[in-house]
């Protein structure tokens, strides 16, 4: 896994949760429904309505929704393989260094504190430098 795909965890999650916002308001915003009313055409001559609904979009408008569906999805898989090599990491250490720095985008203090004091915030740098080469 490399820095920039890592470090981009955070910006993946914001993403997703834009596009999955934006399909909801697309989705509502291309649907239409109307109630008609009318009379039966033979006696007793009943009043009834019909309820009609459906969606409104064109074609552009399918292609977008198809596009958004298609990036939400590649960035879903972005975000499982980023997981996967995080929580693949061998020690906890380890996997609490990266989920500091790159999963929260904490600076090397807070992350070196958070891991109980015992690192300096260079020796936090070193390990996570170290678990990318990898």
């Amino acid at each position: 896994m490399d820095k920039q795909t890592l470090e981009s965890y955070p910006q993946i999650i914001a993403e997703i949760q834009e596009l999955r916002d934006n399909l909801q308001v697309s989705l509502h915003g291309m649907s239409a429904a109307d109630t008609v009313s009318g009379s039966m055409t033979s006696f007793p001559y009943l009043k009834c309505s019909i309820t009609l609904s459906g969606t409104c979009a064109g074609e552009d408008g399918k292609a977008l929704l198809e596009g958004m569906r298609r990036r939400l999805v590649r960035l879903l898989q972005a975000k499982t393989r980023i997981e996967k090599f995080v929580g693949g990491l061998p020690s906890l250490r380890d996997r609490r260094i990266v989920r500091l720095k790159a999963l929260q985008g904490l600076h090397w203090d807070e992350v070196a504190r958070l891991t109980g004091g015992e690192l300096s915030p260079e020796a936090a740098r070193s390990i996570y430098r170290r678990i990318l080469r990898r």
